[in-house]
């Protein structure tokens, strides 16, 4: 039987706009390299939310747009998917959409941080911006990782705007890339991991350079972690383990699921209802 994987932007915006159709192109690619054949993937994004990618560093922004992703993906299982892949290296509402759901939840940090740290003993992170290196080392610390990731974490040096103009060309971004993880590999890392959607996207398609037809999966033999395939084959994975009847995750403790009746008299406390998503394709 296949899997069914939603994919969750945590974007809003023109779904038919020039950007957003290049940046799902991409995604496409990328999905296509990796899935299963049985896999059935669909892309969604916000009907509401935050559309300026400088907007995203800023873990206040963050958490305001955070709720509309929430709401957007727990009717996912209802809609007969499998597992949602929150798109989003912040992992943002993870524990939360893990603690309302039936269905397996990832963002793109913990798979890729565990992923990173099977490839080799120490790796190095690559943020999109200050902001987020801070919510980037929060992460290493709640998944037991910190003593895994060379510090500090390293920056990319232009805006969160610029990066997104890598999906339609990403040379000079990736030579800002290589000297960060060259600085890296100096420093003794044995993998490195892009600790953004957008940046994974442009380093493994590279588009813009023809010298990269396979993208930039490397520097100077040092691996660049996959982080949307990696992503992917944990959903798949776990979604197996799921449908073959082994315990796939534990209720004892973070992940315990609250009683309906305290959902349904907590939401008529505090009532809340996301616009809704966009099916891109």
């Amino acid at each position: 039987m296949g899997i069914k994987l939603l994919i969750q932007r945590v974007s809003a915006g023109d779904p038919s706009s020039p950007h957003s159709q290049a940046y799902v192109s991409l995604l496409r690619k990328v999905i296509a390299l990796v899935k299963g054949e049985d896999t059935e993937v669909k892309i969604r994004q916000l009907k509401k939310g935050l559309t300026d990618a400088n907007a995203f560093p800023y873990s206040f922004l963050h958490f305001i747009n955070d709720r509309e992703v929430l709401e957007s993906i727990l009717g996912a299982e209802r809609d007969g998917f499998d597992s949602v892949l929150v798109y989003c290296f912040s992992d943002p509402a993870i524990t939360e959409a893990r603690q309302a759901m039936n269905i397996p939840v990832f963002g793109l940090a913990q798979p890729a941080m565990l992923t990173a740290q099977v490839m080799g003993s120490r790796f190095g992170v690559v943020a999109m911006s200050s902001e987020s290196a801070c919510r980037n080392e929060e992460l290493m610390t709640k998944y037991g990782l910190r003593e895994k990731v060379i510090l500090p974490i390293r920056k990319m040096p232009i805006s969160a705007g610029e990066q997104a103009k890598m999906i339609e060309d990403a040379r000079d971004g990736i030579e800002v890339f290589k000297e960060l993880a060259r600085g890296y590999i100096r420093d003794g890392a044995e993998v490195i991991v892009p600790a953004c959607g957008t940046l994974a996207l442009a380093l493994r398609i590279a588009p813009g350079c023809p010298e990269l037809p396979g993208g930039l999966t490397e520097v100077d033999g040092v691996p660049i972690v996959d982080i949307v395939g990696c992503a992917i084959k944990w959903a798949e994975m776990v979604v197996a383990l799921k449908k073959a009847g082994s315990p796939w995750i534990s209720r004892a403790g973070l992940y315990a699921k609250p009683p309906v009746e305290l959902v349904e008299a907590s939401r008529e406390k505090i009532p809340y209802r996301g616009s809704g998503f966009i099916d891109v394709d």
